[in-house]
């Protein structure tokens, strides 16, 4: 009765039990893992607040695979998830046209994404999303939409600053490029890609550096 009718309510009705597999099993028992290795923690207050914030991933992850079964849904959910983290690809890049390049890329506060690097981490695991999904989409202003939101997140990854992220970016887009069905597209997007990197500002490749040379930076 408290469910809303509509979507909501039919997902509640037709919810299933637990799809107890092989890797949900193994999820379970590494939360145990976690839960154990908490107990000592050397800085205790600390390593509990970070147990609850993947509690939360473990519970999330398990009742989803009582609700979301079936193509239709689990490519809903899929979506979800490909313009929820990209929304901030999008939105960093406009944010990048507004300050010339001169501002930082950071995640909404208070969040699981706050920062940098962790909204750098999350775009770049969304990326290969973005680009499957584009490539089966059949409606045209959705895959574009897909495409230009791919683009911007790569974007906003390099001006996250985060040497996480680009060390993630590197590592991710070869295999996206030997994974692609067309190589000619895929070097079609990478040409242009590598000549705009002449136009990045200085702070950019001096940050790319302390990646090797690591011990200029205490962070």
């Amino acid at each position: 009765r408290l469910l809303a009718p509509g979507p909501a309510r039919s997902l509640a009705r037709d919810r299933r039990s637990i799809a107890w597999t092989r890797d949900t099993i193994l999820m379970v028992v590494l939360f145990v893992y976690f839960c154990f290795t908490t107990l000592f923690a050397w800085a205790p207050d600390h390593a509990w607040l970070e147990l609850d914030k993947v509690a939360q991933f473990f519970l999330m992850s398990l009742l989803m695979t009582m609700m979301l079964y079936g193509k239709r849904r689990i490519m809903a959910l899929l979506y979800t998830i490909a313009f929820s983290i990209g929304f901030y690809g999008l939105n960093g890049a406009i944010f990048i046209v507004k300050t010339g390049g001169a501002g930082q890329i950071k995640g909404p506060e208070n969040s699981f994404l706050d920062g940098n690097t962790f909204i750098g981490l999350a775009l770049n695991m969304v990326l290969p999303l973005l680009l499957c999904l584009g490539r089966d989409e059949k409606r045209r202003w959705l895959k574009i939409l897909l495409y230009t939101t791919f683009v911007t997140s790569i974007l906003s990854i390099i001006f996250t600053t985060s040497r996480g992220a680009y060390l993630g970016l590197g590592a991710i887009v070869p295999l996206m490029f030997l994974r692609a069905r067309s190589k000619w597209l895929g070097l079609a997007i990478l040409v242009p890609a590598l000549v705009a990197l002449q136009f990045l500002p200085e702070r950019i490749f001096d940050r790319a550096e302390l990646i090797e040379n690591y011990q200029g930076d205490a962070s």
